[in-house]
């Protein structure tokens, strides 16, 4: 018997239709299209979502996307389907012949069910030529369950996101300016508003409060026909909706539920004054929440927070950016695993999420989906869950109360028909309270006790954490180590300046300056973080979001997991070594997920931090840490959320079921992570040592790192060598082999450890010179020239000569910008204190320190230059005194005599030759004279190293990080691959 397309395509529908029982799902409905016999193979129809149909042939299927792109713009037939609408999203699917040789439906089922691959692709757009692809090469491979998910999310289309965000935006500014003129009006509204969103007058504060009752009639419109509640256009009063009949409705739904929502949207609705200013911000506002519903996105998305976050006055402050949906996905993907045991209601309903730092719930609501697609796979129902996870195990918190009316609008939208009667949506105490104490927010609950008193800023304790029932202060619990996930976009504030080093004593409390708090308040707020914080993991100059990470320690159970989206350099900063430290020891299954790409937003998985960032996701097994962890570098940030699902799913699968590329293991590249045909990043297994950062974050090509994990370890080891003809170099720490110097803030400044005063530019014949600051004109050669004079203060004699004796002719570079600036070390004529650009490194002598500025200088000390530095932004490294220290580097102690002299031969030689910036290095004559004369005549290593490293020098420079995307990369100069 030979199963024929009709027969799979129903089975397949049958199939998806049992996953989802909330779905409609037809296959082969004749007639599902308006004016056409034409049938769709499958139909599936999703609530508050577009329509999806799936085109399927069997393989080699050379004309299903033909087929799958001549549905896109077709119109539904409402009398047919129940539904209407315009096909946006098709699917092309491609089914394995095994299932066309099956004996029968009951074969067919049985193989689908254990997993049998299929293809498929989805195609976008509405009709004709004008379409997108996804992915844009190849097919998608998965299974039923797989093809289920990729459905769901298939019924958002980007282009109707896209859409939706102008809208809203639209929608919110003209509102907002209808609300500006009120508030001119009426001292009163101003007053109002700025009380219920706790912040100052402004455009910024209009834009939050129309887009939080915008929020508000949107979700209303989801409610409308339930617990009673009429739609808007039922409430119209001579074709006008009011504040009064609006008003009704919400008392209604407040009297269900959704406080968080509706209460501080129908304070602001009730301070429009006067009247008329009332009735034409309605009717902007009822208008755009209908284009969004009409789009069948709002319930979905994050569309409120999209345009949220860009409004929020004291971003600057509290640093509550914005993390992209697609980011969200990926690291919720990511943080629970599809391991196809959440069939069960039970283990659903056990499960604890919390985020500490929700903003507009962006993670948390990521989290949930994710929670709730697992459990509708396996076939469970679960909005049947939802008033128990809402009240129970859903922890939301924020300082901002707009915040959380976001956020638990974004939890609520789940399942929207569904009533509950609590909610742990919490706004936190920030900044004084009533008693006169302080409270510095979720970080509160670092004391312990694990009770916190919500604030109160609208009607009572109970409005803000879901139940309208009492008008106590309700006090919640929230116990450590309670948690099975949490989630956490921290804030990423930290002091001004070096902390224990501020210029000012506001500096070392900048952090908490946020919702007008005064100076006296941050003073005692600093403090109490300092006393929360005492033995944890948070370290003052990584800033607040090292503090969160303690938090997030604190409340993750054991085997639970944490997912996190950190700046960049929490992988490589000193400031962050606890932090490392702690994940090292206390964790496992770690992976930490980076974006080689040039420009700085580009690199980020929030919107518009203009940072390097990373997600890290890992299981807290305190007993059992693994010491390894999984570095996955994205070549770019996904486009969508779809992508995102993807790309979680396929670092998942790619990691259980092959051997990931280990960094130790040689130069032989990373891992590569695959959607459709399209290389989207690698990723490498690698120690998690305390001895250096994790430098293998932020990589585009990892044979570039495994070839510096050889040299660091004193084996020369580059890509297209054969490893029976490696070589030895003698590489040690550079504070073994020499002494570095001392910070500029302890030579000059007003700290008593200093005892300069320092005077630019140097006079002729300066008694104290110093090297301190960059200028890209004069160090392109490596013999540069003091750029200031130090002169003694008065009664610092004693510490002079300390600082004096520090004084050395080599030079570090502690700022790199690789795509500027030639020099890792500088070499000063005579001996030169070092300043803020560039610290001392003094050896014994001074044809060590010649030996030492040669090797720094070649490709291979940029290598370990790089390889050791923070680079959180594209085309820098930095590399504080602390982190110099243990730099690795040529152990130049270890040269002969006849090396040394010929060092000091190169030197004179090459001392006034120019150099090009350290990122054309590839095409950089002099630096490439630089590494053959050390390398073969000063090392003494054979030739035949010199091709290979031409192609590692070129690989290097093509790293986003050293070119930081300026022209003069060598983007178009890799040659093939061999």
């Amino acid at each position: 018997m030979s199963i024929i397309e009709d027969q799979l395509n129903g089975r397949i529908a049958t199939l998806l239709g049992r996953m989802a029982p909330r779905w409609r799902v037809y296959g082969e409905d004749r007639g599902a299209f308006r004016g056409s016999q034409r049938r769709p193979d499958i139909l599936v129809i999703q609530p508050g979502a577009q329509p999806v149909v799936i085109e399927n042939e069997y393989l080699p299927a050379n004309t299903v996307e033909v087929e799958a792109r001549g549905r896109l713009g077709e119109f539904l037939a409402a009398d047919v389907v129940q539904a209407s609408g315009r096909i946006n999203a098709a699917i092309a699917l491609r089914s394995p012949p095994a299932l066309r040789r099956c004996s029968g439906l009951d074969e067919v089922d049985e193989l689908l069910s254990q997993g049998i691959e299929l293809e498929y692709a989805l195609l976008t757009g509405q009709g004709g030529v004008d379409f997108t692809r996804f992915p844009k090469t190849g097919y998608i491979r998965g299974n039923i369950r797989d093809l289920a998910a990729f459905a769901e999310y298939a019924a958002i289309p980007e282009d109707a996101v896209r859409r939706a965000v102008r809208i809203l935006e639209d929608g919110v500014n003209d509102a907002a300016a209808i609300l500006r003129q009120a508030s001119e009006l009426s001292d009163d509204t101003k007053q109002a508003i700025t009380e219920h969103l706790k912040q100052d007058y402004g455009d910024q504060t209009l834009r939050m409060a129309a887009t939080i009752m915008i929020n508000a009639l949107t979700f209303h419109l989801n409610l409308a026909g339930q617990h009673g509640v009429k739609n808007l256009n039922e409430i119209l009063v001579d074709g006008k909706l009011t504040p009064t009949g609006v008003l009704e409705e919400w008392r209604k739904i407040l009297g269900v539920n959704y406080w968080s929502i509706f209460s501080i949207a129908g304070d602001l609705l009730r301070s429009i004054n006067p009247p008329s200013m009332a009735l034409s911000a309605l009717k902007i506002m009822r208008k755009t929440a209908e284009r969004l519903n009409n789009l069948g996105v709002s319930q979905s998305h994050d569309l409120s927070g999209t345009v949220f976050q860009k409004l929020i006055a004291d971003r600057k402050f509290l640093a509550t950016f914005y993390t992209r949906p697609e980011s969200a996905a990926l690291l919720a993907h990511l943080a629970i695993p599809d391991d196809g045991n959440w069939g069960k209601a039970k283990r659903v309903k056990d499960f604890r999420i919390a985020d500490y730092a929700c903003g507009t719930g962006t993670l948390i609501h990521a989290a949930y989906r994710r929670l709730n697609q697992l459990h509708w796979l396996a076939g469970g129902r679960p909005e049947r869950l939802h008033a128990h996870m809402m009240k129970n195990a859903l922890t939301a918190c924020d300082v901002l109360p707009s915040s959380v009316h976001l956020a638990a609008s974004m939890l609520s939208s789940s399942h929207p028909q569904e009533r509950y009667d609590g909610a742990r949506t919490i706004v936190m105490p920030y900044g004084k309270t009533e008693d006169g104490n302080v409270s510095i927010g979720s970080l509160d609950l670092l004391e312990g006790n694990g009770t916190i008193s919500p604030l109160i800023p609208i009607h009572n304790g109970a409005a803000l954490t879901g139940s309208g029932k009492s008008d106590a202060n309700l006090d919640v619990d929230m116990p450590p180590l309670s948690q099975d996930l949490v989630i956490m976009n921290p804030p990423f504030t930290r002091p001004g300046s070096d902390w224990e080093g501020a210029s000012r004593e506001s500096d070392s409390y900048k952090h908490f300056q946020g919702l007008s708090t005064d100076l006296e308040t941050q003073a005692k707020m600093a403090s109490l973080e300092k006393k929360y914080a005492r033995g944890t993991c948070f370290h003052g100059y990584a800033g607040i979001s090292s503090a969160f990470v303690a938090l997030a320690n604190n409340m993750v159970k054991k085997d639970g997991t944490i997912a996190l989206v950190l700046p960049m350099t929490a992988l490589q900063g000193t400031s962050w070594q606890k932090v490392r430290q702690l994940i090292a020891d206390h964790y496992s299954d770690v992976t930490m997920l980076t974006i080689a790409a040039a420009g700085q937003d580009d690199q980020s998985f929030s919107a518009s931090t203009g940072m390097a960032e990373t997600l890290i996701v890992a299981r807290k097994t305190p007993d059992r840490p693994a010491g390894r962890g999984l570095f996955v570098s994205l070549k770019r940030r996904p486009d969508s959320e779809m992508e995102a699902i993807e790309i979680a799913r396929a670092i998942r699968e790619a990691s259980d079921k092959t051997k990931v590329t280990i960094l130790e293991r040689g130069p032989y590249g990373g891992s590569l992570i695959l959607v459709g045909d399209e290389i989207v990043g690698e990723m490498i297994e690698a120690s998690l040592s305390m001895d250096a950062p994790w430098s293998a974050a932020g990589i585009a090509d990892f044979y570039v790192v495994q070839a510096i994990c050889q040299l660091v370890d004193g084996m020369v080891w580059f890509p297209q060598m054969r490893r029976d003809l490696t070589l030895r170099l003698p590489i040690s720490t550079l504070q073994s082999v020499c002494q570095v110097g001392i910070t500029d803030i302890n030579i000059v400044g007003s700290s008593s450890r200093t005892a300069f005063t320092r005077i630019k530019p140097a006079s002729s014949t300066p008694a104290y010179p110093m090297l301190w600051g960059h200028d890209a004109q004069l160090e392109n050669r490596m013999v540069v020239a003091p750029d200031s004079e130090g002169r003694v203060k008065p009664d610092k004699d004693q510490r002079a000569e300390e600082i004096w004796d520090t004084r050395s002719h080599s030079h570090h570079n502690r700022d790199f910008r690789f795509n500027s600036q030639p020099l890792a070390v500088a070499f000063t004529e005579t001996p030169t204190i070092g300043g803020r650009a560039w610290p001392n490194v003094k050896f014994k002598n001074r044809a060590q320190e010649i030996a030492y500025t040669l090797w720094g200088n070649s490709t291979l000390g940029l290598l370990c230059y790089w390889w050791h530095s923070s680079r959180q932004q594209a085309g820098r490294g930095s590399m504080p005194i602390t982190a110099i220290r243990s730099m690795p580097t040529l152990d130049v102690t270890r040269l002969t005599q006849a090396q040394l002299d010929k060092a000091e031969e190169i030197f004179e030689d090459m001392r006034n030759l120019q150099f090009l910036p350290a990122n054309e290095a590839y095409r950089d004559d002099t630096r490439k004279e630089l590494d053959y004369r050390v390398l073969i005549e000063m090392l003494g290593l054979p030739e035949s190293i010199l091709e290979p490293l031409d192609l590692l020098r070129l690989k290097w420079c093509l790293e986003p990080s050293v070119h930081g995307g300026k022209k003069t990369s060598p983007v178009d100069s890799l040659p093939p691959s061999r």
